[in-house]
């Protein structure tokens, strides 16, 4: 009868474990699925990469775990796109200067002219990270519960 009672105890801390452990597979398998969704339709020579990182933490029993990706501005614009915005030209050499004054001119002038950039369509990135992990992070939790009672 003792190996019962250490079984019931060992299986206890098992279980114990079981939320943390299984976070930080879940965590895996959703920070898979950004990098995933996060590349960019075609390869170019300076592609940001997009990934995310993980925060677990446990306090007063309670297990969290939050994944966000990063950087944070590329996933916004991948998720919800940008407006139309200008881009200043890159001053090259000593600084010149923004603004051109001159007899003929009734107001300052810009120099150079900055680029006018017509905004970007965002393709829901993110949103499909979250609708990807809603499906594989239950299952995980699952196959972790199953394996524990099946020993």
């Amino acid at each position: 009868m003792p190996t019962a009672s250490i079984a019931l105890r060992t299986t206890a801390g098992e279980l114990r474990e079981l939320p943390r452990r299984s976070m930080i597979t879940a965590a895996k398998a959703v920070k898979r699925i950004a990098e995933e969704e996060g590349q960019p339709p075609f390869r170019k020579k300076r592609a940001v990469k997009l990934r995310a990182v993980d925060d677990i933490r446990t306090d007063a029993g309670l297990t969290r775990c939050r994944v966000k990706g990063v950087p944070v501005g590329l996933w916004v614009i991948r998720n919800t796109g940008a407006g139309p915005h200008d881009i200043p030209r890159a001053r090259r050499g000593k600084a010149k200067p923004r603004y051109l004054a001159g007899r003929g001119y009734g107001h300052p002038v810009r120099t150079p002219p900055p680029i006018r950039h017509p905004g970007a369509r965002g393709r829901g990135a993110w949103r499909a990270v979250v609708a990807r992990a809603t499906d594989v992070v239950p299952a995980i939790f699952v196959d972790d519960v199953d394996a524990l009672l099946r020993r």
